[in-house]
């Protein structure tokens, strides 16, 4: 039979953490002979699981005990406080979870440990938020995108040009349509990213919480009358994972949650003829709150997808920052 056994309670009036809060915690050590102790320490820590390569931090511990136990029972209370986030959260790719570990370092035997899962989280409902009575949208830097499949088009021109003149011509030429398609796909974004003309937007707020709202103000001004099909906003959350390394890293992208909203369609915008629309969108209580490590992130951003009629889309992302009823900004790590 073991001579020393571990355990761990949560004793306070909640079996949870709230981000930024404190926990009642007591470590009971149960002897059935002298056991010498040169150290018990209860370590808190986060750790994500799921499809991508495991990542930790938040790490703190503090040491209750060194000596000599006696046969008995013994119980160490603690305080442990937890920091804003990351908060816990089970997505389809990424899991972020919070532990309390209690170990024992006992010479000349095997270390004692044992492990408490905590659920950080605020089951507070947000306060209703109001938007602001004056909005300023601020213009939005548009592009067309080098891209990967123009930035493809740039490394095959040499080297068309070398297969061609130098070497195997026949594949030189077989390439060449590659090209143009990579080059005219450019092309056809640029001219309808010049064609929407100046779109300005503004978010309010840009940090929310879980069930909280983000109000969206979308400006459109063409110079020139052009023929919208749609204009549609959304907001989404994403889960990105790597798993591996080297040459066998593979990442992926797993979607969170979608809000959308159609807020123009069939409409013909032109120098006078602007499109000013706001929309508000109200977070689920479960989103996820923002989070970044080295092999997982979670993401949260307004996209904005402009389709002119027979021509390219036009979109762009604006991050929104979704942390804790305590606005935290970042992740202890």
């Amino acid at each position: 039979m073991s001579k020393c056994q571990i355990s761990i309670e949560l004793s306070g009036p909640e079996d949870f953490a709230r981000p930024g809060g404190e926990l009642e915690v007591i470590v009971h050590v149960s002897c059935n002979s002298v056991v010498k102790c040169n150290g018990l320490s209860l370590t808190r820590s986060w750790r994500t699981h799921g499809l991508g390569n495991p990542d930790q931090g938040g790490k703190e511990a503090e040491k209750l005990f060194s000596g000599t136990w006696e046969a008995g029972e013994y119980a160490y209370p603690t305080t442990v406080r937890f920091p804003e986030t990351p908060t816990s959260y089970h997505g389809e790719a990424i899991n972020v979870d919070w532990y309390l570990e209690a170990q024992a370092n006992l010479p000349q035997a095997i270390n004692r440990n044992v492990e408490q899962m905590v659920l950080v989280t605020d089951p507070d409902a947000p306060e209703p938020y109001t938007p602001p009575n004056v909005w300023a949208p601020q213009p939005v830097k548009l592009s067309a995108g080098i891209g990967s499949g123009m930035m493809l088009a740039l490394v095959l021109i040499p080297v068309v040009f070398i297969l061609m003149l130098v070497f195997t011509p026949k594949l030189g030429g077989l390439l060449v349509p590659l090209v143009l398609y990579l080059a005219f796909s450019f092309h056809k974004r640029r001219a309808a990213t010049q064609a929407v003309g100046q779109v300005s937007l503004e978010l309010y707020p840009r940090a929310t919480v879980p069930g909280g709202e983000v109000h969206v103000m979308l400006e459109i001004k063409p110079e020139r009358s052009i023929a919208i099909e749609h204009v549609t906003v959304q907001l989404l959350a994403t889960e990105s994972t790597t798993s591996g390394s080297g040459t066998t890293a593979t990442s992926r992208r797993d979607q969170a949650f979608l809000l959308e909203e159609r807020v123009a369609s069939g409409v013909q915008l032109s120098g006078t003829n602007h499109l000013e629309e706001e929309v508000t969108f109200h977070l689920p209580v479960k989103a996820p709150t923002s989070f970044e490590a080295e092999h997982n992130e979670i993401t949260t951003k307004v996209r904005v997808e402009i389709q002119p009629v027979g021509q390219a889309l036009v979109s762009f992302d604006q991050n929104v920052r979704v942390g804790t009823l305590r606005g935290s900004d970042s992740a202890s790590t």
